[in-house]
């Protein structure tokens, strides 16, 4: 709160991440975006309306009308989360399942 270096880099962030759902967007025009971990889960509130007004900027319409940008449900437990998933695909495809 009041830190103008951490603002400058939380509005940065914001504006790669928002460059980045943009160009997935016009690619594969996803109906929701979900953005997880320790960083949305701690400052979420400041980062996901910036987020989303970077995205309207350097979006077509038509790309993004029926897009959503969410939170995560599972915050910061998202990570361990999806390598827990990865190691048992992998224990899955070695054992044969």
């Amino acid at each position: 709160m009041g830190d103008r270096v951490v603002a400058k880099v939380l509005d940065e962030t914001a504006r790669y991440v928002g460059i980045g759902i943009a160009s997935i967007a016009h690619i594969l025009s996803p109906e929701m975006v979900v953005l997880g971990g320790g960083v949305i889960e701690a400052v979420g509130y400041y980062l996901l309306p910036k987020i989303m007004e970077e995205v309207k900027l350097r979006s077509l319409e038509s790309s993004i009308k029926e897009m959503e940008i969410v939170e995560s449900d599972l915050k910061d437990d998202l990570i361990i989360l999806g390598a827990a998933m990865m190691a048992f695909s992998s224990l899955r495809q070695k054992i044969g399942m």
